[in-house]
């Protein structure tokens, strides 16, 4: 074979095997292994954070917190931290009865302006433990405890009371000695009681004791013992415990 014929063989040879750019063995490219330079590029991996815990009560103050957190602790089938609107609700409740003891107690004194009317106070106690007008009672101490904690001694005080008419002792009120409300404070009223009837009865309801005062200036004084059923009072005013 001539030297022009071996060239075209050359030539058709390469050809066939394919050609490279590299320098490496033809046998690595023919059988299609992957050389390092030819690997694929992986995926890029993305770093993921957990969001930071968000406080429901963050933009409340100290004391809207404390008092929230009390309501949840006490019932928190009624007074969950969450939803928001459930929470408004709840501070409402608890700034209303604030609000009341304020426009009620504080502003309409019988004798002079600034002092506590204890005979508006104690009903007030009263109509909360029947849920009236929307108020919860169980709301009424944690209020008066964070959100107006300078009503709270004044509160505590009037629970110790009770309004005219029929009482069962033990359960609507304790034993111990009892002064009609007005002329305990100075904001209470006169403190003179007529007309007044009051009655210590058995659980039976036979009568254990009983009174009608016509003219008493500085008030009645009743005790009543743990061994009585029921107590009932009409005309006498509020009741306030002092013993």
């Amino acid at each position: 074979m001539n030297r022009y014929l071996c060239a075209a063989a050359a030539i058709l040879t390469a050809s066939t095997l394919g050609c490279s750019s590299t320098n490496e063995p033809l046998e690595s490219q023919a059988s299609g292994t992957l050389t390092p330079s030819m690997s694929p590029t992986s995926p890029p991996t993305w770093e993921t954070t957990s969001p930071e815990p968000v406080d429901p009560l963050e933009s409340f103050s100290a004391e809207e917190r404390e008092y929230l957190k009390a309501l949840e602790k006490k019932n928190p089938d009624d007074y969950p931290l969450e939803p928001d609107y459930v929470v408004e609700s709840t501070l409402e409740s608890g700034l209303e009865i604030c609000g009341e003891v304020a426009k009620d107690v504080y502003d309409e004194p019988t004798k002079a302006p600034g002092g506590p009317n204890i005979n508006r106070l104690i009903e007030i106690v009263d109509e909360m433990s029947y849920d009236s007008g929307g108020v919860d009672s169980d709301v009424a101490g944690p209020a008066f405890k964070y959100l107006c904690p300078e009503h709270a001694k004044m509160w505590k005080r009037a629970h110790s009371g009770f309004t005219e008419g029929v009482q069962t002792v033990g359960e609507d009120i304790k034993p111990g000695i009892y002064h009609t409300a007005s002329g305990l404070f100075p904001h209470s009223g006169s403190g003179l009681v007529t007309d007044c009837y009051w009655e210590r009865s058995t659980d039976n309801g036979d009568t254990i004791a009983n009174d009608f005062i016509k003219n008493a200036p500085k008030g009645v004084t009743v005790t009543i013992r743990a061994s009585d059923g029921g107590f009932t009072s009409e005309g006498c005013g509020n009741w306030l415990k002092i013993g």
